[in-house]
């Protein structure tokens, strides 16, 4: 991001974590204040703004329970990268396109491929599948009725 000459943004949301203030001074130090914005404890409402206009959405998570962020993400047609952990895998099959969360080379060869070429194509066209295998009503419905099973 520090030599990218275009107008693009990082905006990393989440909850403040343990290493926040050696970031900020990271950022700060790389003089990338204007590029690189934390947002902290964003409401669902305007989570939805940011998937919706996003040009990637990434997820370098190591370990996550179910990841719903990258299937509401998917859900307003964000494109998805995200770390080649298990559970990413299942989730995002061939919609989503993953890296080595470990490889910050991959991570950023990734992110510079999506970005220039404008890969959106291929996930959209995927995108009415996924969105009805993982419509929030169906969500719904399979955990209702799992729920309603572990109780007899």
């Amino acid at each position: 991001i520090s030599q990218d000459k275009s107008k693009l943004k990082l905006i990393i949301i989440g909850k403040k974590a343990d290493d926040y203030n050696e970031v900020i001074k990271l950022i700060l130090k790389l003089k990338l204040s204007k590029k690189i914005y934390i947002l902290l404890n964003v409401k669902n409402e305007k989570m939805q703004y940011f998937y919706k206009y996003c040009k990637l959405f990434v997820s370098t998570s190591i370990y996550e329970g179910f990841g719903m962020p990258l299937i509401e993400a998917s859900y307003y047609g964000s494109q998805v990268i995200c770390s080649n952990i298990k559970v990413f895998k299942e989730i995002g099959q061939d919609y989503f396109r993953y890296f080595d969360p470990y490889d910050i080379l991959d991570i950023k060869n990734k992110i510079s491929f999506f970005l220039k070429t404008k890969n959106k194509i291929i996930i959209n066209n995927n995108t009415k599948i996924f969105k009805k295998k993982y419509d929030y009503n169906n969500l719904a419905l399979k955990h209702d009725f799992y729920f309603i099973n572990e109780t007899k």
